[in-house]
């Protein structure tokens, strides 16, 4: 009787393990999500597709935007969640890992005035990041914020239609 109890005490942890009652790395969010927004002045409309990150460790996402505006282009944004602020007054260097190649740095530069809580892809490195960004699935970026040191967001990136 006593091997009984033990062995349907086994059996049910098994069933607890195999249908995913243990806690897991969060998954990255579904991919791009876009929207458009009518410039009235210009008559034109300006688009957007933004992938948002898993959480990280420490509860935050960011968006991994690209933007095409009829008043100043194409333009790749990173924006942070919350009050967080990237540490960067002119120009700041962000670790990017697409799929399984090697980690690459890439520069970014804060909106002008006021504390950073969005980035900009330099317009020298812009062309190649998107390159980047549309052929990878997968990036993991490692970007400093203020007072908060390193910390890294992942994104599924697969599938990035052309607008």
């Amino acid at each position: 009787m006593k091997q009984s109890a033990l062995a349907s005490k086994f059996i049910i942890a098994i069933v607890f393990v195999a249908a995913g009652c243990t806690k897991s790395p969060p998954e990255p969010a579904k991919t791009w999500s876009y929207s458009q927004s009518e410039d009235k002045l210009r008559g034109t409309v300006d688009t957007f597709a933004t992938a948002t990150s898993a959480e990280n460790d420490e509860g935050r996402v960011a968006n991994l935007t690209i933007r095409q505006r009829s008043v100043d282009g194409l333009s790749i944004l990173v924006e942070s969640s919350g009050s967080d602020i990237f540490d960067c007054m002119t120009i700041c260097e962000g670790v990017l890992k697409f799929d399984e190649n090697p980690p690459k740095t890439f520069h970014f530069v804060p909106p002008q005035g006021g504390m950073p809580s969005v980035i900009f892809s330099t317009s020298d490195e812009r062309g190649k990041l998107l390159k980047k960004i549309k052929e990878a699935k997968h990036v993991t970026m490692e970007l400093n914020f203020l007072n908060k040191g390193r910390r890294q967001f992942e994104f599924n990136i697969a599938g990035l239609k052309d607008n």
